[in-house]
Order: C-alpha cells, then sequence, then structure tokens
C-alpha cells in the first residue's frame, strides 16, 4: 500500500491516503510474493501482496475487471472505515490506572472488538492476505491471540494452535493446545503489540518445542516501528494496524 493497491496491468499511480500509509508501515516486513488464500466475497478480489522497493503493496486481481479502479478503492476505504469502526468500538472515556501506574483519561480496550463477532470476522478476513504461504499452523498466544488465531483459522483454513504463557504442570503439561507444531511452520497470532516482550518468549518456548518460527502477525502494532526485541530474536512483524490508524 505504500507502493498503492495496484489494478493488475495497470498503470495507475498508487492511491494514498494516510491511514493506508500509516498500516503500510506494519506491513514493510512482510515477504515477497506473499498471495492471497482467499477471494474477497464482496469485491470479488484475490489480494496479492509483495514487496516493492521496500514497501508492502497489494496488487488486485478480480472479477471486475471492467472497473478495476472502483475495486482498488473500495479495498482502501474497507480498511479505513474497519480502522474506525475498531477504534470507536474500543476507545473507553473514563479514569483508568494503567499498568505503569499512571492515570490516564481515555483507554483502549482490545477485548472489545475481540468479543464482537462481526468485527472479529472483518478483521480475520482482512488478515489472512498477511498470512506467509508456508505458513502450516496459526499460534494464537494466551489470551488475546486466541479468538483472532480461531477467527484466522476459520478464514483460511490452516489449524490452530493455543499457547500458554506457561506450559500447564499436569495432564498433557504442554504449553501449546491443538495441532501439533513440532517440524512445522508456525506463524505466531497476537492481538497487540507494543514491546514485543511476550511474543519473544513464547516464540522461544515453541522453538524449544521443535517449531519453526520467524514470523508474528497482529492485529495492532502500537510499537511505532520499534521492534529490537523481536528483530533480536528473528522475528518479522506484520500488521492490520498501527497505533495511528487507530487514532493514537
Amino acid at each position: 500500500m505504500g507502493a498503492g493497491l495496484l489494478p493488475e496491468h495497470s498503470s495507475t499511480p498508487p492511491i494514498r491516503l494516510s491511514v493506508i500509509d500509516a498500516v503500510d508501515q506494519a506491513r514493510r516486513t512482510h515477504a515477497n510474493g506473499v498471495a492471497s488464500r482467499r477471494a474477497d466475497a464482496t469485491h470479488g478480489v484475490n489480494a496479492e501482496r509483495r514487496l516493492d522497493d521496500g514497501s508492502a503493496s497489494i496488487r488486485t486481481r478480480s472479477t471486475c475487471s471492467t472497473a478495476p479502479a472502483a475495486c482498488h478503492a473500495a479495498l482502501v476505504l474497507e480498511l479505513v472505515e474497519l480502522a474506525r469502526r475498531v477504534s470507536e468500538c474500543c476507545r473507553l472515556s473514563g479514569t483508568f490506572t494503567l499498568r505503569s501506574g499512571a492515570t490516564a483519561t481515555t483507554y483502549f480496550d482490545k477485548y472489545l472488538f475481540e468479543a464482537d463477532p462481526v468485527l472479529l470476522r472483518a478483521v480475520s478476513e482482512h488478515m489472512v492476505p498477511l498470512i506467509p504461504p508456508d505458513v502450516e499452523v496459526l499460534a494464537g498466544l494466551e489470551l488475546g491471540g486466541v479468538p483472532i488465531a480461531t477467527a484466522l483459522s476459520l478464514a483460511s483454513g490452516l489449524p490452530a494452535a493455543f499457547v500458554r504463557k506457561e506450559a500447564k504442570p499436569y495432564g498433557t503439561a504442554r504449553l501449546a493446545e491443538g495441532s501439533a507444531i513440532d517440524g512445522r511452520k508456525v506463524l505466531v497470532i497476537e492481538d497487540v503489540i507494543t514491546t514485543g516482550g511476550q511474543v519473544e518468549l513464547s516464540t522461544l518456548e515453541l522453538r524449544a518445542r521443535g517449531a519453526v518460527v520467524d514470523h508474528v502477525l497482529c492485529v495492532i502494532d502500537r510499537s511505532d516501528g520499534d521492534h529490537a526485541r523481536l528483530d533480536g530474536a528473528g522475528v518479522r512483524v506484520s500488521s492490520l494496524f498501527t497505533k495511528a490508524d487507530l487514532g493514537g
């Protein structure tokens, strides 16, 4: 999208919107040549995301070949509208004590969009094209990553695993429940990333159990592009939205 939503075989210049440019920053590390896993039922669009000169782009291949610009605009507006709806759903006003101990008058409650079936479905469907083509298992992190991974599994057809913060000391004593991860290419799924600390820890634990992990996909990247911990762990970050897309 930094390079634009470009209809295939078109010389149309990229359409740039501020919110889409912000989304693009979170997608800059997306793998080259990643193809969409599903057709967009509404607009008849298959999205193919590529890295072009260091920035992600979507090229549309669609049944609306007679009006590719209309498809292009519809996809852009869908993301803009979805960002607005998620922000509107989750942004609360009042007095809130933050983890740091500071007090805030607004609070972003991420669980509100995860609990809304309409928003959760829309979010997961827009995340499907961001899944690298060689992924075999979606690994949702406790707690917020679990509903995202479940919805994404339904949308993509990929199996899911659910990753605890600590392996349970009884029963199967597993860290990851659900689909097997040993020897398989695993995509970590998270709802929101800020410092990436939990993603780093979970990635190391999954690797210790035989999973091949080098990528995390989240709904919202609140890191302002600072992925130092994840870069150090050899984990690339892709997201549907950034903090800026949702109004900060």
